[in-house]
């Protein structure tokens, strides 16, 4: 009888050790497959004029979003003197952590980071006077894509003021 009840014991333990790898097996699945739902916001998108009241000439016409999982390259496009023209590269790290680049002038604090759902990013910015090192400007920006991925909406709001909202199509390669 001993035996048989060590025996039902193992079998038990056995069963319920399984069951735990299966549950940690699947949490990390989803964990996995979570991380990689995030929105793929990489192309060329153009200023779409018609849906942009306060779009105007000589402005950024457009922007190039290059993306590797959580870094994101943004470039914007210029157009002037019959020429299309670049900006430097802007670099961001989507991972909620603060990012200080100090200029001659001052310094900006950057976080960047996705929204829970990982459909849209946004990044926050606080700019610093060198001079006295008292703040300057605060910018807020929030990228989304449409639900068919050909459109991508920026909302932006500079020092908790109103929300412009600007929207992109995405260009033909």
């Amino acid at each position: 009888m001993k035996t048989i009840t060590y025996l039902s014991r193992m079998y038990n333990f056995k069963h319920l050790c399984s069951l735990v790898t299966l549950c940690i097996f699947f949490s990390l699945s989803t964990v996995t497959f979570a991380q990689s739902t995030k929105q793929n916001f990489s192309g060329k998108w153009m200023i779409n004029t018609e849906k942009n009241e306060s779009v105007s000439g000589g402005e950024v016409k457009g922007i190039i979003i290059e993306q590797n999982n959580d870094t994101i390259i943004f470039r914007s496009i210029f157009y002037g003197n019959g020429e299309q023209t670049y900006s430097n590269p802007y670099k961001y790290i989507l991972d909620g952590s603060t990012l200080t680049t100090d200029y001659e002038e001052g310094w900006e604090e950057v976080v960047a980071k996705w929204s829970e759902n990982g459909k849209c990013f946004t990044i926050s910015s606080s700019y610093f006077d060198g001079a006295d090192g008292e703040y300057d400007e605060n910018t807020w920006d929030e990228y989304e894509l449409s639900a068919d991925l050909k459109t991508l909406t920026n909302r932006h709001s500079k020092d908790f003021g109103s929300i412009t909202t600007i929207v992109f199509d995405k260009a033909a390669n």
